[in-house]
């Protein structure tokens, strides 16, 4: 098979040789190829994912008091937290939700301080998110 390359990624071809990292143009094109096999893929289950979390039935607003519940059935007491902040709202699916507990219970069994440790930096990250969609 013979393939002519727009001028730009030729030059990325070839910066990618001049670089070291590639004995080949092919050896180039087949990681590229992968790489866009592999994000194929994940993007597949992503959406595969989306339309389970979605067939699940109803969610509910997404902030602090979810992932205090989410330790309380893992089998924690939820340490009376100041909450210091207002989440952007975002929802979360009752299966997100009921993930999300497993994974907890699941960390908790090497101690519920790192489980309660995820629990916060989950939702930092999802406020994160949050935040990054109002742009």
């Amino acid at each position: 098979m013979r393939v002519t390359l727009p001028e730009r990624l030729s030059k990325l071809v070839n910066q990618k040789l001049d670089c070291g990292l590639y004995d080949t143009r092919e050896a180039v094109i087949e990681a590229a190829l992968l790489l866009l096999d592999e994000r194929d893929k994940k993007l597949a289950a992503l959406r595969n994912d989306i339309q389970e979390g979605l067939a699940s039935g109803t969610g509910r607003i997404f902030d602090e008091g979810v992932v205090e519940d989410i330790i309380e059935r893992g089998g924690q007491q939820a340490n009376p937290r100041k909450k210091s902040w207002l989440m952007p709202q975002a929802i979360i699916l009752s299966s997100a939700e009921s993930d999300l507990t497993e994974i907890w219970a699941f960390i908790a069994r090497n101690g519920p301080q790192n489980a309660n440790r995820f629990g916060i930096a989950f939702t930092r990250s999802a406020k994160r998110v949050s935040l990054s969609t109002l742009n």
